[in-house]
């Protein structure tokens, strides 16, 4: 099984993908981790992301984890 977590949960709420390892899943994290102008709460950071993979690895399970932005039609990956 792999989940597939993108937006604020993926990198800033590392207590919701660790849900899915424990239920044998592997994850595919995608966060754009900055600050978008028109949103008006604070998002995650690259840092939060990095933590949610540890995270993840923790429990023995594989993630890929990308800061990306999907409102881009092109895919571009920005960090491995």
């Amino acid at each position: 099984m792999v989940a597939f977590i993108t937006g604020r949960r993926a990198a800033r709420s590392a207590a919701t993908p660790s849900r899915w390892p424990r239920r044998a899943a592997d994850i595919i994290a995608v966060d754009i981790a900055a600050q978008i102008d028109s949103v008006p709460y604070p998002m995650a950071a690259p840092e939060d992301l990095a933590e949610t993979v540890k995270k993840v690895e923790a429990l023995g399970r594989r993630i890929v984890a990308a800061q990306a932005d999907v409102r881009e039609r092109g895919f571009r990956r920005r960090h491995n």
